[in-house]
């Protein structure tokens, strides 16, 4: 049976924007556009990133966002979440999952192909954070990685996870934002770190070791062959976001080289909704050696 795709964003403004006009608050919730969206997460040492179009919203929103635009002092203070997943129906529930939250840096509304007038949004995990100095990290003699990683996260209102990293690290002194900060403490401990839903998330350098691999085979939606690349492989699937990157999954194929437990270092996610044909599938990299973090594998 088929299921219908739906595609759930929440917009929310700082207070610095004020409000959405009509009386809607600081937050908008929109469903039941046609949506398009495409998801980046690298489990390196960058934010997340969302490329977005929603057709049909009304004028007011996209007013509202697009003059938020052009003020870069506070548009990054505005947030957005995207959840996706499906509608119930014929007796089965319906199943939604949070698949982005990040800082918009971009909004338009672009009128260029009316009538379908559409609101085009980008935006970057920790974008605003990483804008924001916060006060330097200094520590003489030896000092555990984790508990000044996870300061920082707190700092910024992060929830912070720290998968097996035991690392110690000597006479160090970070400064600039908290973003900054994590990133030059993960490059010095040699661990990944990856930022993605307002969640840091630390682990030795080969992976996130206590991820449970996700299935990947032709029955649970593998499209076509996977494809060698550099250094490890690429395939899509069905959209899966159970896959993540810094995750694992286990291939079954008819190809020796490509089954087993693999590490995923990038997931693309390119999704939508209330449009024929259009996409909804999750396209991943990984590796059997872990992740290639300052030149070191296992």
């Amino acid at each position: 049976m088929l299921k219908k795709r739906k595609i759930v964003t929440r917009i929310s403004l700082s207070t610095d924007s004020g409000e959405f006009d009509g009386g809607k608050g600081r937050d908008v919730i929109l469903e039941g556009y046609r949506t398009m969206a495409e998801i980046t997460d690298i489990s390196w040492y960058s934010g997340g990133t969302l490329s977005m179009r929603i057709y049909g919203v009304q004028p007011e929103v996209m007013n509202k966002l697009s003059t938020l635009g052009i003020r870069t002092d506070i548009v990054a203070k505005n947030t957005i979440s995207v959840l996706a997943g499906y509608e119930a129906g014929s007796g089965e529930p319906g199943r939604l999952d949070e698949i982005y939250s990040g800082s918009i840096h971009t909004a338009y509304a672009d009128y260029s192909a009316q009538p379908n007038v559409s609101l085009s949004l980008e935006a970057t995990a920790g974008f605003f954070e990483g804008l924001q100095r916060v006060p330097p990290t200094a520590h003489r003699g030896d000092t555990k990685v984790a508990p000044l990683i996870e300061a920082l996260a707190n700092e910024i209102g992060w929830a912070f996870v720290n998968d097996g990293v035991t690392t110690v690290l000597r006479d160090i002194c970070v400064e600039g934002s908290a973003i900054e900060q994590i990133h030059d403490l993960a490059r010095a401990a040699g661990i990944a770190c990856i930022m993605s839903s307002n969640t840091v998330t630390i682990s030795p350098y080969n992976g996130i070791t206590s991820s449970t691999p996700v299935e990947v085979s032709p029955e649970t939606g593998l499209i076509g062959y996977p494809a060698f690349a550099s250094g490890g492989i690429a395939a899509n699937t069905l959209f899966n976001p159970a896959i993540k990157a810094g995750g694992k999954v286990n291939l079954s194929t008819f190809v020796p080289q490509a089954n087993g437990e693999f590490n995923v270092h990038t997931v693309q996610h390119r999704i939508s909704c209330e449009a024929p044909d259009g996409e909804w599938s999750t396209h991943f990299y990984a590796n059997k050696e872990g992740l290639h973090l300052n030149g070191r594998h296992d």
